[in-house]
């Protein structure tokens, strides 16, 4: 069960993520966690995320913002997923655990052409995977975004691991050891969707 109020430090700031449907104990949590940073998170952008399972008012987000500013924090935005990347976000600490002992690397980012980024954990990418990008992990890959570069999932050769992407257009993935190309007739879904390993063969389905 995951914390009510989870911080996850990356490259471009905090990752505020709320995980209750109760103000109060989100409340609570949030300034539980900025008591016991001591001013460690003084300065840094933030942006507030939470499942569309969880309903906030206007006055309530305020209030959240408020604590975190007041804590020397700074504002970026307040993120309320759409409605077809809700069932993504709920399912992600799922399948993180697909990969047995792997730890999750969170990067707020957009990748442009010619950019590398390798992690030697699961990577979930708030962000876009341009062409011309390649992303690299010893885990998972879930993009929170669109994937229109490389992905390779399972470096060098863990067949179990998946690649998940609210909009999957890759120019190629790679699992493990196999490799599938840009699928023939690429586009925009309404649903997510993921590759993985099958008889051998990378297979891309929806999420």
């Amino acid at each position: 069960m995951p914390e009510p109020v989870q911080i996850k430090g990356t490259p471009k700031g905090l990752l505020v993520m709320l995980n209750s449907q109760d103000f109060a104990l989100l409340k609570a949590s949030l300034i539980e966690k900025m008591e016991k940073a001591k001013g460690f998170f003084k300065g840094a952008k933030y942006t507030i995320m939470y499942n569309d399972d969880i309903s906030l008012t206007n006055a309530e987000k305020e209030e959240l913002e408020a604590i975190c500013n007041r804590y020397g924090l700074i504002a970026e935005s307040f993120s309320l997923p759409m409605s077809k990347t809700g069932e993504l976000l709920k399912n992600i600490a799922t399948s993180l655990e697909t990969v047995e002992g792997e730890e999750c690397e969170i990067v707020l980012k957009n990748f442009r052409s010619g950019q590398t980024y390798f992690s030697n954990k699961s990577l979930l990418i708030l962000g876009d995977v341009n062409p011309g990008a390649e992303i690299i992990s010893h885990g998972n890959i879930i993009v929170w975004g669109s994937l229109r570069g490389i992905a390779h999932a399972g470096y060098p050769n863990n067949e179990k691991a998946q690649v998940i992407a609210i909009n999957l257009v890759p120019a190629q993935i790679r699992i493990g050891k196999f490799v599938t190309r840009a699928q023939e007739n690429p586009g925009n879904r309404p649903y997510p969707e993921k590759a993985r390993v099958e008889d051998g063969q990378v297979i891309i389905e929806k999420y």
